[in-house]
């Protein structure tokens, strides 16, 4: 059992104790369902502030909180401040691991551990003081973030062992060298989900830039091309660490006079939080101020405009400028072309960035849609972990366990993100029909079917076929897990031979008997799946000795390549809705429906007349 610390920011932020409570409380509630069960113990750390609001709002955490001391919290009161540039500028000291605040909370940390010695640390976003105490009593650490795309855009949290935003490990990871599960057109991760705030009968985001009628908003010139460019806040860790425009109004007066001089017209948006945040007003309305004096070509929108109208002017945009916003992988996905000026989690390979180029029509009308759609592709399926993977699936539990195997490997390896994509891959839920694929996603991924004693020990066995994925799901030891193969139609050939009755000890069975082998290697499948609707009913193998197949194909083959097997008799009367699932020792799978005839055949009209015959 392995005891983790879920460090709830204490830090005041922006005039405020609480400002990392309602994530604090998230991560808190994901390990909550993982405590014990998945081996993994945790108790919190914060401020009384927010340790306060969450045994209140959440009893069942009271008993798991840690808290600051009488003499600690006496420090803590001192470091209350009226947010402006010296408070700022302490906070990032903290964040970058310097000066005194960062040796009192490692402080803390040292006392802490002595009460509860923990093996891990989780924590929101990034703390240099965490991040030296874990590095100096080698202790497993796990940083969270939301991921870049936020409501109505499917709403995912990435966990990453070195950091958020442009301190990800991630940002190390060798894109090139990588072969995600599978890679797509980028539009393709909306087009399922994405309807307007999820109501399957309102417009999706593919569809918004054609279909919405915005009013949000006049031009000058609606045949125009413009750029987009939405505004970030300038306290942002993500502006004042990883770019080197530290305000809003510096990155303006540098992209649109490059955007104007190669034609294109501006559209900017100011942050939707800034509004709330006197520090941050104040910069955003000098910035605005800017852009309304360069005449027509530059509008700025109104800061009441919705989130739908708002994707509707970003989807209809010639490109998207920003330092490193949610907002530029958001434009990624509805097909548009991105410019960073600062680094962004992602940014895999640091082709989006622009700091030290400048705009061309070129860069605009010849994207590299191959890297493109393999950096989304690798992103969306292993990296950000659609919500509910992390708050009430296993997601969490399958990256510290990979973590913890991985604690003394170097992140920028091959070696470690290969690991990574064979065992994390939650972003299939954002391709998933309905949400038979989410009941067993939610599971923790055990990796590769071929060889998983885990899914074939287990019980409740089931199955889903989501894009170019078999997935089992099963019960082992009290915990829902699965495991996926490949869905290969060609990975396969062989022959289902006969479907008869047979009898034994006075019942009769239905008795299923052929011959396969991959075609890879001629090899028999390692497990045949007989399944009923998405229920995985009975495992079998190919035990029959099968030389006449050798001998008819010229090959050298195992000789064990037939199978012979019963299930009941019942099945024979629903066969058009029986399959059978051969796994190859390579990972390969092959669906084929219980109809006689070729293994890798497949044809509707197969399966309804052998249940005619067998009815």
């Amino acid at each position: 059992m392995r005891n983790v610390l879920v460090y709830i920011e204490p830090h005041p932020i922006r005039n405020y104790y609480e400002e990392f409570y309602d994530v604090g409380l998230l991560l808190c509630q994901a390990m909550l369902q993982l405590d014990q069960s998945a081996g993994y113990n945790f108790r919190y750390l914060s401020n009384d502030a927010i340790v306060d609001r969450i045994i209140t709002e959440a009893p069942s955490l009271s008993y798991l909180s840690l808290r600051f001391t009488s003499q600690e919290n006496q420090l803590l009161e001192n470091f209350y401040g009226q947010w402006n540039l010296k408070t700022i500028h302490e906070w990032l000291s903290l964040v970058k691991g310097e000066g005194p605040l960062c040796d009192f909370y490692v402080s803390v940390l040292e006392r802490v551990h002595k009460e509860y010695p923990f093996d891990a640390v989780l924590l929101w976003s990034d703390n240099g003081a965490v991040r030296k105490f874990c590095l100096d009593n080698d202790i497993a650490i796990l940083h969270a973030e939301y991921g870049p795309t936020r409501a109505p855009f499917h709403q995912t949290i990435y966990l990453d062992p070195d950091g958020t935003n442009g301190a990800a490990a991630v940002l190390k990871a060798p894109l090139p060298e990588l072969t995600p599960e599978i890679t797509v057109p980028r539009e393709t991760w909306v087009t399922r989900h994405g309807k307007d705030w999820n109501d399957e009968k309102k417009v999706g985001l593919i569809d918004v830039a054609t279909t919405s009628n915005n009013n949000s908003m006049s031009r000058s010139s609606d045949s125009r091309p413009y750029l987009f460019i939405p505004l970030q806040l300038e306290d942002d860790l993500n502006t004042q660490l990883y770019s080197q425009f530290k305000t809003p109004e510096a990155f303006l007066r540098h992209v649109i006079p490059q955007a104007l001089d190669i034609g294109l017209d501006v559209v900017v948006k100011g942050h939707p939080a800034a509004v709330g945040r006197t520090f941050n007003l104040i910069a955003q309305t000098k910035a605005l101020n800017y852009a309304r004096t360069l005449g027509e070509r530059v509008t700025v929108m109104p800061h009441t405009a919705t989130a739908f109208e708002s994707i509707n002017i970003l989807a209809q945009a010639a490109a998207v400028a920003t330092i490193n916003s949610s907002v530029g992988f958001e434009a990624l996905l509805l097909g548009k072309v991105t410019f960073l000026y600062g680094e962004a989690a992602f940014d895999v390979g640091g082709k989006l960035n622009f700091s030290e180029r400048s705009l061309s029509i070129k860069n605009i009308s010849s994207p590299n849609h191959e890297h493109l759609d393999s950096l989304t592709s690798f992103l969306c399926c292993h990296y950000l972990h659609p919500l509910e993977s992390v708050t009430k699936g296993n997601a969490l539990a399958t990256v510290l366990d990979y973590i913890f195997e991985t604690k003394n490997s170097r992140t920028d390896t091959l070696s470690f993100w290969k690991g990574w994509i064979e065992r994390i891959n939650y972003g299939y839920q954002w391709l998933a029909e309905k949400k038979i694929a989410n009941q067993h996603l939610l599971g923790r991924n055990t990796g590769k079917l071929a060889g998983n004693r885990y899914i074939f020990e287990g019980g409740a066995r089931t199955m889903s076929v989501s894009n170019d994925n078999i997935h089992i799901s099963a019960t082992n030891s009290g915990e829902r897990i699965f495991a996926t193969a490949k869905n290969s139609v060609n990975s396969f050939f062989g022959y289902l031979e006969s479907l008869t009755s047979a009898t034994e000890k006075d019942i009769t069975y239905l008795q299923i008997a052929g011959w396969a082998v991959d075609r890879a290697g001629a090899r028999p499948p390692i497990q045949i799946l007989f399944c009923h609707h998405d229920d995985v009913i009975s495992l079998h193998r190919t035990l029959t000795i099968r030389r006449d197949v050798a001998e008819t194909l010229s090959q050298k083959i195992a000789p064990r390549c037939g199978f012979t097997f019963h299930v009941d008799k019942k099945y024979s009367q629903d066969a058009k809705n029986c399959r059978l699932i051969f796994i190859s020792s390579t990972n390969e799978a092959h669906i084929m429906p219980l109809s006689e005839g070729c293994v890798h055949f497949e044809t509707a009209v197969n399966t309804v007349k052998t249940a005619e015959r067998l009815e």
